[in-house]
């Protein structure tokens, strides 16, 4: 015979994402996934998940600019020699 729950107020039961099981949400957690789980199934969240872009702060003092036009010319070609 199935012994008769007792009502315990603001401690209701959830289903656990993961293991499928009927727990009570004092005995549960939510992970940073949203899933509900048992607190022993429990595993935080990994650093390397957390990517936190940041803009670099040193800058070159007296950097000289390369002359684009200078850059972007192709090297002559002697098409007699095929050599460049």
């Amino acid at each position: 015979m199935r012994r008769k729950e007792r009502y315990i107020a603001g401690n209701h039961w959830i289903i656990s994402d993961i293991s499928g099981q009927k727990i009570r949400i004092q005995d549960a957690e939510a992970d940073w996934r949203g899933y509900w789980m048992e607190r022993d199934n429990f595993s935080p969240k990994e650093k390397q998940l957390t990517i936190i872009p940041r803009q670099e702060t040193i800058a070159i003092r007296g950097a000289r600019i390369q002359n684009i036009d200078e850059t972007l010319q192709d090297p002559p070609f002697n098409p007699a020699t095929g050599a460049i």
